[in-house]
């Protein structure tokens, strides 16, 4: 999806090594993966208008994942 690109691309001119990708019935599944994410960087991230904007483009539910042990995700 061109979103889930132009996402990634935003991360990482903001110098965060984040990918991004589309899951799901329909796409509306937005998954985040970045080693470094964290419990500080799920709270940044739910309050912040992220949630909103995406809400807005169809996503149902976004999942934050680290690789390994942690992940978190929300119901839009």
């Amino acid at each position: 999806m061109a979103y889930a690109e132009s996402l990634e691309e935003n991360f990482l001119d903001e110098g965060l090594d984040i990918y991004v990708s589309v899951h799901g019935p329909e796409n509306t599944t937005l998954r985040l993966k970045w080693v470094l994410a964290s419990r500080v960087t799920a709270h940044q991230l739910r309050t912040q208008d992220n949630f909103l904007t995406w809400r807005s483009l169809g996503f149902k539910r976004v999942e934050l994942r680290d690789g390994y042990d942690y992940s978190v995700y929300w119901d839009l």
